[in-house]
């Protein structure tokens, strides 16, 4: 079963390349100092309370690869997980509820790892690049 701190180093030590919102995470940062709290609390407030959330959300413990773990816990960062998990809720005929549901843990559990990666990689990426058109559409209005 997957490893929440390996997760967590990889999503926030290791590939900040795939937070397209970096922005906005920067004025979560920032309030964080404002209020007082220094680095250490800080990364202690994301890795004991924030990812540990995300990480719940997606029972991430239960997923059987590691690296799946990892890219589901990017996806919740970067506020995707619950498209992600309705996309392919349908395509597999579960219900749609946008949750982590226990036929949902099954399929994801199934799917050869290698082929999930690289649909998971492609979403995020695909969303990335809708967020900063978007975002480039406002600025030019």
């Amino acid at each position: 079963m997957a490893n929440y701190q390996e997760a967590f180093r990889y999503v926030f030590e290791e590939n900040f390349k795939y937070n397209y919102d970096i922005n906005n995470q920067t004025m979560h940062l920032e309030s964080l100092y404002s209020q007082g709290f220094n680095d250490k609390e800080i990364q202690v407030l994301f890795k004991q309370i924030y990812g540990v959330e995300l990480w719940r959300q997606f029972k991430g413990g239960r997923i059987k690869n590691q690296k799946t773990a990892e890219l589901l816990l990017l996806l919740n960062v970067n506020g995707l997980l619950a498209i992600m998990l309705h996309e392919m809720q349908k395509y597999y005929g579960i219900s749609p509820s946008s949750q982590m549901c226990e036929q949902t843990l099954h399929q994801i559990n199934q799917i050869p790892a290698d082929k999930l990666h690289d649909w998971i990689i492609a979403g995020i990426n695909y969303f990335s690049l809708v967020g900063n058109m978007r975002k480039e559409h406002v600025l030019h209005q």
